[in-house]
């Protein structure tokens, strides 16, 4: 079995139920993250969903029993490698324009690759890779016929004379080809077919700008290969607009001027720009001075944001209805004197340049424009995806441009980021608050840096925070006998696309969760945190990553400017509150005190006040109290808002509290925990 190979079953686990998440961690980044491709290494484990994500391939030493030794092998080994000059080498470019792609349709691809100037010895290899995490069909070879009803995605390979290949068996979705017959002299040309049968090649289910297909050269046979750095790409339309999604501010004061966006997307929440037609407002509320109805014209990248200054106290919803049957409801929004803000934030994705989706500038005028976030962050894996970031420093400065640029102090407020990836301790990613370049890229396979204390001792003096997600299960679990940094991570992801980490008894746990590695059992060792959800998205739509895959995740900063200073000013006093994605209003009070404080114990009881008011019909309200939940209240009528009191008998040093609400559509929002000293 291939190193990459044994990576990957390792990591497979990670992927299952990708169909209904549509994104976790990305196929695309198992198939690119193991080393020499080709060189031949026993695996001693391959579990599948249901397996220990305790199995290492790799003889047990130090570390938490969550670590997988052979991903850190597999990466620090491929690192090390001395690459030959002739590797990487060559150029890849379309025979002819590629056809018009729509998310999800079939193509033809032809290309020409050209050796590169070292040219390729007999017994070196080519592999061609397509980015199959999003729906691309997996590239693989034959040397026969194209015949009906065989797989997307079939390679053909049209070489000159005295050449011959010899496919290499791979299994993980790329295609890997041993050069025999003659070497392959410089500027000698191959023509490559990808999709060459009659199924052709799936192309990605998310609109973007991407590669249609990648190549990595060995070229002196040691198996040590690089991938070829010009490659042509293709662009993906959307589909057909399927769905509408309006946004308001969640706490605005009267006659505060604020704005109602509204995008147009497909099914899978791509923004749909073809699209045209009138948006109506039905018995809108006339305190909110909407007019009867906008028009969206092909240009407006299917988007708008429409000014209105509410005049009159009160919570207000604003219905939605466009042609083809196309409708939404409004997240609430509560009018108020005095109203405290509440900024929406996603402050975890990623995007093509390691393992996701679109290109840095569309993935954050997504979040802009479509999503309506206040404040974003683009976290990109230290070395992990294609190609590995830690080892481009071009790509990673074009990261911090995109961010700068996209940065209005007082209107959105964009953070640069990374995430460090660490197969030892967990994934955790790490925000700047200060300009981009002010924060260092630093790798998690480097082993000056694979301990999270490392880690913090490299930031700290820096303006910036770390976060731990998806705790509890794959694609690693969190080392929590490693207190968290007290000044440097004061808030924790609880969900994202991958579900949630907070406890076993709250919805869609991380899959495979274990026990000892939810949030609450951190918080049942004395660690403070605060709760905050993001996308952790691979598809270019943050804030929105739930409309694809089922789950997602967004923040609630309240009180914060729009600056990144007073963004890290709430998240540090755990001013916050996660949701699954939808943007329920969420307020709690414990004994008068706001959500995240710190309390000192008492010998009278407490009385924690929940106010909440949905985006959809309430399900339940839920009182959580140390390990367990102590009390629910479920709804039986249909209600979107909800005032309920707890009395608490009175809490002891150490003890801690937090209310869950849910929906009966299955969001969820959580209130950061009180604290008790």
């Amino acid at each position: 079995m291939t190193a990459a190979r044994a990576t990957r079953c390792l990591l497979f686990a990670c992927l299952a139920g990708s169909s209904l998440l549509g994104l976790t961690c990305g196929e695309e980044s198992l198939q690119q993250n193991a080393t020499r491709a080709g060189a031949e290494r026993p695996a001693s484990a391959s579990p599948d969903n249901s397996a220990d994500t305790d199995a290492q391939a790799s003889p047990p030493r130090d570390g938490p029993p969550g670590a997988n030794w052979q991903v850190v092998d597999d990466l620090r080994a491929e690192r090390a490698a001395r690459a030959h000059p002739s590797d990487g080498g060559g150029s890849l470019r379309f025979v002819e324009s590629p056809p018009a792609l729509s998310v999800g349709g079939r193509a033809r691809f032809e290309f020409e690759f050209e050796v590169g100037e070292h040219g390729v010895a007999e017994g070196g290899r080519l592999e061609f890779l397509a980015p199959v995490s999003w729906g691309w069909s997996p590239a693989w070879f034959s040397e026969r016929a194209p015949e009906l009803g065989e797989p997307a995605g079939r390679v053909e390979v049209e070489s000159p004379e005295g050449v011959r290949w010899t496919a290499l068996p791979t299994g993980d979705g790329r295609c890997a080809l041993r050069l025999g017959g003659r070497d392959l002299a410089p500027g000698e040309t191959l023509r490559v077919t990808f999709g060459a049968g009659p199924a052709g090649a799936r192309v990605d289910r998310f609109a973007e700008r991407t590669p249609a297909l990648y190549v990595r050269v060995d070229g002196d046979g040691d198996d040590v290969a690089k991938l070829v750095d010009d490659i042509p790409q293709v662009d993906i339309a959307p589909g057909p607009a399927a769905q509408l999604v309006a946004h308001l501010p969640s706490s605005v004061s009267p006659g505060e001027t604020v704005r109602l966006r509204l995008a147009v997307l497909d099914a899978l929440g791509n923004a749909s720009p073809d699209f045209e037609g009138e948006l109506h407002f039905p018995d809108a509320p006339p305190e909110l001075g909407l007019p009867a109805s906008v028009t969206l014209s092909v240009g407006d990248g299917a988007h708008v944001a429409l000014e209105i200054t509410p005049t009159v106290t009160g919570l207000y919803r604003v219905f939605v209805q466009g042609p083809h049957d196309l409708l939404a409801l409004s997240n609430p929004m509560l009018v108020v004197d005095n109203a405290e803000p509440v900024r929406w934030a996603d402050l975890h994705g990623h995007s093509a340049l390691s393992d996701g989706s679109g290109t840095p500038q569309a993935y954050l005028a997504y979040a802009r424009d479509v999503a309506a976030l206040d404040v974003i962050a683009i976290t990109d894996h230290d070395h992990w995806g294609l190609p590995f970031l830690d080892e481009r420093p071009d790509l990673v400065d074009d990261l911090r441009s995109a961010v700068r640029d996209a940065h209005a102090p007082g209107n959105f407020v964009a953070l640069f980021g990374f995430e460090w990836t660490s197969w030892i301790h967990g994934h955790r990613h790490v925000l700047g608050f200060g300009e981009p370049e002010e924060l260092p890229w630093i790798s998690s396979i480097d082993p000056d840096f694979e301990d999270p204390r490392q880690l913090w001792e490299r930031l700290r003096g820096l303006s910036a925070r770390t976060f731990a997600h998806h705790t509890s299960g794959h694609p690693v679990r969190t080392n929590w006998d490693i207190a968290p940094d007290p000044v440097l991570e004061p808030v924790v992801e609880v969900a994202s696309v991958h579900g949630s980490s907070e406890a076993a008894d709250g919805p869609a746990p991380v899959s495979g969760s274990r026990d000892g590695s939810f949030v609450r059992d951190a918080l049942l060792r004395g660690y403070r945190y605060g709760f905050v959800g993001s996308g952790d998205s691979h598809d270019g739509h943050p804030g929105l990553a739930h409309l694809s895959a089922g789950r997602g995740g967004v923040a609630a900063l309240l009180g914060a400017d729009l600056t990144r200073e007073s963004v890290r000013d709430a998240l540090d006093a755990r001013r916050c509150y996660a949701t699954s994605g939808a943007r329920i209003l969420l307020r709690a009070a414990l004994d008068g005190a706001r959500m995240g404080s710190v309390l000192a114990a008492k010998s009278e009881a407490s009385q924690l006040v929940v106010v909440a008011y949905g985006t959809a019909p309430l399900a339940s309200v839920e009182l959580v109290r140390g390990a367990q939940v102590v009390e629910r209240r479920e709804y039986s009528e249909m209600r979107l808002d909800a005032l309920e009191s707890f009395e608490l008998p009175p809490l002891n040093a150490g003890e801690f509290v937090y209310a869950r609400v849910r929906q009966t559509d299955g969001h969820t929002a959580w209130c950061s925990p009180f604290f008790v000293e």
